[in-house]
């Protein structure tokens, strides 16, 4: 008798563990963000006025500024985002900062099959990746990212990477190589970026950047 008495222990305890065990796994998953690339432009000689909060005083950078388009979301759990970083890797194998930046107002470059066309576009904050605080799990963001690298020479990339930080230290990243943007043949279908998100503003409009 004792010892079906501690086979009915050992059984009920299999049980909990066996009901637990899913809600036990979901507190202990990570966070995986993944992401891709919906749109792609570039602009050379550009530069960035921002404010440098440490010294508040008004800064400048001038190289090459990159729009994109991504598709992100946070698979397993929600993200809570503290700060978003950007690293760039050309064809030298050295790595270089990319600055992310708000401008209400871009100027854009289209290639199509007509040429090159220059566009003025206002992007809502909403639709700006800078301006996202939280990542729901397994839903999706479409989110502009504006961003500049100081002294690049050339548009073509190696790798591109994405570093966001939450607010307990921990680190997520999604990266990008060249061929993800050249496998779409965004240049060819220039067209694809004009979407609601992304409203045409008049060419008198003034290029105002905000945040950086």
């Amino acid at each position: 008798m004792e010892n079906l008495s501690w086979l009915h222990w050992l059984l009920a305890i299999a049980g909990s563990l066996a009901w637990a065990s899913p809600w036990v796994y979901e507190i202990f998953k990570k966070s995986v963000i993944k992401g891709r690339i919906l749109a792609f432009l570039d602009m050379t000689d550009a530069d960035v006025n921002y404010l440098d909060r440490k010294t508040y005083k008004i800064n400048k950078i001038e190289g090459l500024e990159y729009v994109l388009k991504l598709s992100i979301l946070s698979l397993n759990r929600s993200f809570n985002i503290r700060n978003i970083k950007a690293k760039i890797k050309y064809s030298d194998a050295q790595w270089r900062d990319a600055k992310l930046f708000y401008a209400e107002n871009i100027n854009i470059r289209i290639r199509n099959l007509k040429g090159t066309i220059v566009k003025h576009a206002k992007i809502e904050p909403r639709n700006h990746m800078s301006f996202l605080s939280v990542l729901d799990k397994d839903k999706t963001y479409d989110v502009w990212v504006t961003l500049i690298v100081d002294k690049a020479t050339t548009t073509q990339f190696e790798e591109l990477v994405f570093v966001f930080y939450d607010y307990k230290e921990k680190v997520q990243q999604i990266s990008f190589k060249w061929s993800d943007i050249d496998s779409l043949n965004l240049y060819g279908l220039g067209e694809i970026i004009i979407d609601d998100s992304l409203e045409t503003v008049s060419p008198n409009t003034k290029r105002n950047k905000k945040r950086a």
